[in-house]
């Protein structure tokens, strides 16, 4: 499974999507979602 992530497409391994801390856009197939992530810290995508 791919999801979008600030235009590029990332890979799902495992559940999950590694990414830097701070604000990003995510298109999980439900929509674009603006999403802030803590700086080592953990983001659930619906």
């Amino acid at each position: 499974m791919t999801v979008m992530v600030d235009g590029d497409y990332k890979r799902v391994q495992g559940g999950r999507i590694v990414v830097s801390c701070g604000r990003h856009r995510v298109n999980a197939g439900r929509g674009t979602q603006n999403v802030d992530v803590p700086c080592g810290g953990v983001v659930s995508v619906m």
